[in-house]
């Protein structure tokens, strides 16, 4: 019999249109005043995008449970990139760190309101939470356009058999 382990795109996916949601201009957030890409591959080109967001899978913890061995119990790390722009045309360092912020709020909404079947039962994780401290610092795109990146990392369990 083979086990009923999960694709993790399917968390991603789910993740992404969850975010896609959170990040939409229409939310509470009004330093979100424009929508947020959010994607699931990563590119170091964001073609001058003020924020972009990117969930990308970061492997797999997968265990069989203690009791029988024939349960199989998956933690799929999930790594949410948050990019932003740091200074450009009417926006300043200011204006960067406000959004990053935003976005960095909705991220973490996002998990506590969805943790878990209980709370959401269309989720396809039994419970999803942070994986750690987030990372933070300045980087620069592909073209050289400096952008402040902050790194969110989750994990989401399933519970198979």
């Amino acid at each position: 019999m083979s086990a009923n382990s999960i694709n993790p795109k399917t968390i991603t996916d789910y993740l992404i249109t969850l975010l896609n949601a959170a990040l939409h201009p229409s939310s509470v957030n009004p330093a979100l005043n424009t929508a947020q890409e959010v994607i699931d591959y990563f590119t170091a080109n964001l073609n001058g995008q003020i924020s972009s967001v990117m969930v990308l899978y970061a492997g797999e913890e997968p265990t069989m449970a203690k009791l029988d061995g024939a349960k199989l119990d998956t933690w799929v790390h999930v790594e949410v990139h948050c990019w932003v722009a740091y200074k450009t045309t009417n926006w300043t360092p200011s204006d960067a760190e406000t959004r990053r912020a935003a976005i960095a709020t909705a991220v973490k909404n996002v998990v506590v309101d969805n943790r878990g079947k209980s709370h959401n039962a269309l989720v396809p994780w039994d419970f999803l939470t942070f994986d750690g401290k987030s990372q933070a610092g300045d980087v620069n795109d592909e073209t050289g356009a400096p952008y402040l990146l902050e790194i969110i990392p989750l994990k989401a369990r399933i519970i198979n058999g």
